[in-house]
């Protein structure tokens, strides 16, 4: 009889409805609480797999919303990104990447905060320090969200748009990334059993989450928005 694997399911649960909300955190909320509590190569692979399944949730009834022209120059930079990264976590102090991230992370969103009415049409040039960067954060700490969400919440783009075209990035990184850790040998039949068992718990989560969302003002969207990106950011400086 399979063991139900209770704490997974909440986690990944939680943090389902959470990008379900907000079009983003799963990763780091996923990872922060499982990496803590469990072997890292488990919560590694499951919530790879698990964010695949979320992923294409939110972004099948959304996906209407993408912004094609906006995520394509996003999309030929993550790969390129992927091997920077890799390179940087092996050749520089891993605990410094994130505290350099995370004050980033923190100055950018108390920024947004205080410039909030301040929305305007971005550069498309802002699309290669987007989608360098995000491919780089994803192979290095497997968190590539920051870069493309600064990207997209800085433009007036609807709520839907925005998460449409962010599930799609993260859609895309995630396929790049199961090989990788196919080849390290994390996909266990323990990770895929957890990872099937947790599918309802993510589809329930994630569509409460998109229809709370719907009933939130775009003001009160954006603040929280950046208040949770302030929270990631602190989160990477005490983790390092």
């Amino acid at each position: 009889m399979t063991e139900i694997p209770w704490l997974a399911l909440t986690v990944i649960s939680l943090a389902a409805f959470t990008q379900g909300f907000l079009g983003f955190g799963f990763g780091i909320l996923a990872m922060g609480i499982l990496s803590a509590t469990r072997d890292l190569y488990y919560a590694t692979a499951l919530v790879n797999l698990a964010g695949l399944v979320l992923c294409l949730v939110i972004l099948w009834p959304l996906r209407r919303k993408i912004l094609w022209q906006r995520i394509a120059p996003v999309l030929l930079l993550l790969v390129p990104g992927l091997f920077l990264g890799v390179q940087a976590l092996v050749s520089m102090d891993p605990a410094w990447l994130r505290r350099i991230l995370g004050f980033t992370i923190i100055s950018f969103a108390a920024w947004s905060l205080l410039e909030r009415s301040k929305l305007r049409q971005l550069s498309r040039w802002w699309s290669i320090p987007a989608g360098l960067g995000s491919g780089a954060l994803s192979g290095a700490f497997n968190m590539g969200g920051p870069p493309v969400i600064a990207y997209f919440f800085r433009q007036p783009f609807t709520a839907e748009e925005i998460k449409a075209s962010l599930q799609a990035i993260f859609l895309v990184t995630g396929l790049f990334r199961i090989p990788l850790v196919g080849a390290k040998g994390m996909l266990t039949g323990q990770v895929l059993t957890h990872s099937l068992l947790c599918a309802p718990g993510i589809v329930i989560a994630a569509l409460l989450g998109i229809f709370l969302c719907r009933r939130v003002s775009p003001e009160k969207f954006r603040t929280a928005v950046w208040v949770v990106f302030g929270v990631m950011g602190l989160y990477l400086i005490l983790q390092s």
